[in-house]
């Protein structure tokens, strides 16, 4: 929403623009950005046929200076015109009467519940993952939630006061907990919150919703009412992708995203709400009914708002597998002259420097930080002791490491086509070293899908959880103190 002059324009509703050719057009409005330092709305141009409003293919992008007043109603809109590829004919497409009125009374709940207050979107992103409760070995599990702002720098990200905790529980799963996030979210946000701006220093109304939600990838699949990644034939949250080792075509499928249908989220609940009424009849066993508990789902699209999150998948998982492989390729002669290359290697650039007897022999026990650390120098270290594929190995994962963690995207065509050459060449390379691995581990399928959700969603440094697993130590410190009666109140 914006307001110009005595108006308020409203995303998804009407309004009459004036191009730069001095026409004055029919716009329902999609949404507004900046571009060249300037605001500018966006939407599609409407036209009025047969006693109602048609819309177009044909979009518009003008300065919001151009917009002149409100329009008519978006209850009067029947529908819009598609061109049939293949016949280049327009036809109409009509819109039930539901879809309509869906639109209509949007836009006239905001206008209503703003009552001429600027509206600010808040979209948020949640965090959940399980944490122990003890000091000490003994895992006690506790699922935390977490949430953020989303779309904030990549540097206002990493402070302290912007990660806000939710809730936390020893008794209740990530999956009743979120539900119940989940919905507070859509009832506060969707609804709308009346703030004030301080910075503006007026009142605003906040509206917004879940954007994405963090996590690795076993609780992933459990927020998306999946089978476990580790050890399921169908282990994808994304696509109906089969874990295939004995044929080209299985390992091939393995390596990309294209082949492979893409789940959807109806379908999931349908199989949610068979699973429901299996549970339900008494005829049914304890052991079906402790399956059919793990598989209740969450009311959000796991399969489209839970993205690829490259600490797990990337720093925890192809840098560690191809890490502890060509240290374990190493005679114990060659280990220690890798130890003494890394310790001889400037610390410039590096947050701290490289110890190499620490990478060498603690190589299965490292954090994600230092595996992001050793991949920038693993070609160089290693010349002389692994053979040319193995150099190739590090090569590509070096170049798909340095452009996933990028914190901007100047040119989108470019970076993306660069990332899938990148991601292609590097499995080529992985295959032609073990290609079992491809198959065993289900992380080199994951990161294929990376690049979709980076059009959606953006950079992929921007919702890695690294920042909120650190959050895990407070949380269990202030647990600790507690009689463990009530963790989420007590912290």
């Amino acid at each position: 929403m914006i307001s110009q002059g005595i108006f308020s324009y409203y995303v998804g509703e009407l309004a009459w623009c004036q191009s730069g050719g001095g026409d004055v057009d029919l716009l329902l409005i999609e949404g507004f950005c900046v571009r060249q330092g300037y605001l500018h709305v966006k939407g599609k141009f409407v036209f009025e046929v047969d006693n109602g409003y048609w819309i177009s293919n044909d979009e518009g992008l003008f300065r919001t200076e151009c917009l002149l007043e409100p329009g008519p109603d978006t209850s009067e809109v029947r529908g819009r015109y598609e061109i049939d590829c293949e016949s280049s004919i327009r036809r109409r497409i009509h819109y039930n009467r539901e879809y309509a009125l869906a639109i209509s009374d949007r836009a006239r709940f905001l206008r209503e519940k703003a009552q001429g207050k600027r509206i600010v979107m808040v979209p948020l992103i949640l965090f959940c993952d399980d944490v122990s409760g003890n000091v000490s070995k003994k895992w006690n599990a506790h699922y935390n939630w977490y949430f953020q702002l989303a779309g904030l720098p990549f540097e206002y990200t990493q402070l302290d006061y912007n990660v806000h905790f939710l809730a936390t529980s020893d008794t209740l799963s990530p999956l009743q907990i979120g539900r119940e996030v989940l919905q507070d979210v859509v009832s506060g946000l969707e609804k709308g919150i009346n703030a004030y701006d301080v910075m503006q220093r007026e009142e605003i109304l906040a509206v917004g919703g879940v954007f994405l939600i963090e996590c690795n990838n076993p609780m992933a699949n459990e927020l998306a009412a999946g089978i476990d990644i580790r050890r399921g034939l169908r282990f994808c949250r994304f696509c109906e992708v089969k874990r295939d080792a004995t044929t080209v075509d299985g390992l091939y499928g393995m390596t990309t995203t294209e082949t492979h249908q893409r789940r959807q989220w109806g379908g999931t609940q349908e199989v949610l709400r068979h699973r429901l009424l299996v549970a339900l009849d008494p005829r049914t066993t304890k052991a079906a009914l402790d399956r059919n508990k793990k598989s209740t789902g969450i009311n959000c699209n796991g399969h489209r708002h839970i993205p690829v999150e490259i600490l797990h998948t990337l720093s925890l998982g192809l840098i560690e597998y191809l890490m502890v492989a060509s240290i374990k390729e190493l005679s114990d002669k060659d280990q220690k002259v890798l130890t003494v290359r890394i310790d001889a290697l400037s610390s410039v650039g590096f947050p701290r420097r490289l110890r190499g007897n620490q990478l060498v022999r603690y190589v299965g026990s490292l954090q994600g930080k230092d595996r992001r650390a050793f991949v920038q120098v693993a070609v160089p270290v290693f010349q002389g002791l692994l053979s040319q594929k193995w150099l190739k190995a590090w090569q590509y994962l070096a170049t798909v490491s340095v452009q996933l963690f990028s914190r901007r995207i100047s040119d989108v065509d470019t970076y993306l086509d660069v990332l899938q050459r990148s991601l292609q060449a590097m499995m080529a390379t992985i295959a032609d070293i073990n290609v079992s691995w491809l198959s065993a581990h289900a992380k080199y399928h994951t990161l294929a899908h990376v690049i979709e959700n980076i059009c959606e969603f953006g950079p992929a440094v921007l919702y890695m959880s690294e920042k909120f697993e650190s959050f895990n130590k407070v949380k269990r410190n202030h647990v600790v103190h507690t009689n463990r009666h009530g963790p989420s109140v007590d912290v």
